[in-house]
């Protein structure tokens, strides 16, 4: 062993990201890949290997959480620098999957507070807080809890840059956002149009001109969105799932699912399995 040469973390990773394409045909970034410590070592050892890396991981966390705050879309490339250099420390005894479920809980929290300071409206973020504990909770897999995180951090981060950047009037972002909520409950024109104060004609009107959708159009959207969601990280059926996001059949749902990713949500599952 003592002969074997030795490399930084950060290029064995870049290593694996080159066999993974070379295998498999397909692109991956760092922050995909994961890397654990070995339980088996002391608790004494253990410490003295994490207090080096402290002060970076810090650091590192409050740039990420700067980036949710401010909605900053160019997140990835600090995702991945953090996904070699940062640690959390043991949170859990000796169980990857535990380890990782505690690991993305602890970011969906932080990312939630970060976002509220970012503009997000507390019951929007705490709603989905409880949405993504939820889904993680489910999983069975550590591929399956990197794509959720994956999907939080852009989730987080692409609500609160459309409160800060977007031209949306704060009656239609209202709108959005209570559409956001309420994804699995009837909803109605003339429902949105009593949370806005507006005439159900005239908010239609609004909506299409800021949104480039029609209100009908634009929950139809959100809702395919959250069923692939749902396909990809639970053992849901499509037909629980159809019903459950209100479609009227599950034709209507398969035929607009297919509109909107290219395949059917059965499709959908296989290219991306649950665990």
């Amino acid at each position: 062993m003592r002969k074997l040469p030795i490399i930084s973390l950060n290029r064995i990773f870049e290593y694996a990201v080159m066999l993974h394409f070379c295998v498999t045909g397909e692109k991956i970034t760092i922050s995909d890949l994961r890397y654990y410590e070995n339980t088996q070592q002391s608790a004494g050892l253990y410490i003295q290997r994490e207090m080096p890396d402290a002060h970076g991981t810090y650091e590192g966390e409050q740039e990420m959480l700067r980036m949710v705050r401010e909605g900053d879309l160019n997140y990835q490339a600090h995702m991945d620098k953090l996904s070699v250099t940062g640690h959390l420390g043991k949170l859990s005894n000796g169980n990857p999957l535990r380890q990782m479920k505690n690991t993305v809980l602890v970011c969906i929290t932080l990312f939630s507070r970060a976002a509220i300071e970012g503009g997000l409206t507390p019951e929007v973020s705490y709603t989905l807080t409880d949405y993504y504990f939820q889904s993680v909770e489910a999983c069975s897999a550590i591929t399956d809890l990197v794509e959720i995180a994956h999907t939080m951090q852009a989730d987080f981060i692409g609500r609160v840059h459309r409160c800060r950047t977007g031209n949306l009037s704060r009656p239609i972002r209202d709108c959005c956002e209570y559409i956001s909520l309420h994804l699995e409950d009837k909803l109605t024109l003339a429902a949105l149009a009593q949370q806005t104060g507006y005439t159900e004609n005239y908010l239609s009107k609004k909506f299409k001109r800021e949104m480039n959708l029609t209100p009908i159009e634009y929950i139809r959207k959100e809702r395919l969105e959250r069923a692939a969601l749902l396909l990809g990280t639970t053992h849901e059926n499509v037909q629980d799932i159809s019903e459950r996001l209100q479609f009227c059949s599950q034709s209507y749902f398969a035929d607009h699912f297919r509109r909107l990713f290219g395949c059917s949500p059965t499709e959908y599952r296989q290219q991306n399995p649950a665990g």
